[in-house]
């Protein structure tokens, strides 16, 4: 393995898989200024390897594959690529941007529906 691809390996975001209850009781430490945090932890984590996978439904790997391929610079554009209600494509992006795949960016000169 050539060194570029151990820094690359290295980069990927650590997941991790706790209960709901040890997940509360991370947070609760964190939050009375005890963290539980040790070098190497995860930085995500979820309750179900379902719920990582969520978001990449065939859907929303198609719009992965689009915004990656063709470099839509609206949200309007990515619908008329995808022929998908423009209701639908906005939460599917949504969702992404939660989980951290893409980012919505302001554009100049295009107004924006949220208010």
């Amino acid at each position: 393995m050539s060194r570029k691809q151990k820094s690359r390996i290295a980069g990927a975001p650590r997941i991790g898989i706790a209960t709901p209850a040890q997940m509360k009781a991370r947070l609760l430490a964190d939050a009375r200024g005890k963290p539980v945090v040790r070098r190497g932890d995860p930085k995500i984590w979820a309750t179900s390897l379902d719920t990582i996978l969520r978001p990449l439904s065939p859907e929303n790997r198609q719009l992965l594959a689009i915004i990656r391929n063709d470099k839509p610079e609206t949200v309007s554009a990515l619908v008329e690529k995808t022929n998908r209600d423009q209701g639908n494509v906005s939460r599917a992006i949504g969702r992404l941007e939660r989980f951290g795949l893409v980012r919505l960016v302001p554009t100049r000169g295009v107004r924006s529906g949220r208010r």
